[in-house]
């Protein structure tokens, strides 16, 4: 006589795991939220003298990426952001800070995401 064990469900895990994969291939929600915390931090941050670079902070957000701009077109904007020293120009670092600083927050944003995801299954 041998002990005999019988494990079910084992279809619909898969069905769930393989959902779960396809809904963490779109995470527009908080790749929206992780972008707008920092973009609104970086135009607290951003040196202003005639407002154009602030006003040209702009969030560019898909299924997979998130992505904080800033100076297209405006040819100071790096020199701004990271320096220009034969100008004597100091780096503010403005985008790179507003992404550090607001890492607390948008890194909930993510988790909680993943946890609903993860919570479906």
């Amino acid at each position: 006589m041998g002990v005999r064990a019988t494990i079910t469900g084992n279809k619909e895990l898969a069905a769930g795991l393989r959902q779960a994969a396809q809904q963490m291939r779109d995470l527009r929600v908080p790749n929206s939220a992780a972008a707008a915390r920092i973009a609104i931090r970086a135009r607290t941050l951003c040196p202003v003298k005639t407002g154009r670079l602030q006003a040209s902070i702009q969030l560019e957000v898909d299924p997979t990426t998130a992505r904080v701009v800033a100076g297209q077109g405006i040819p100071y904007a790096n020199a701004q952001h990271w320096g220009y020293p034969p100008h004597n120009i100091p780096a503010t670092l403005f985008l790179t800070r507003a992404l550090t600083e607001t890492q607390p927050q948008w890194t909930v944003d993510y988790q909680q995401a993943i946890d609903a995801i993860v919570a479906r299954v």
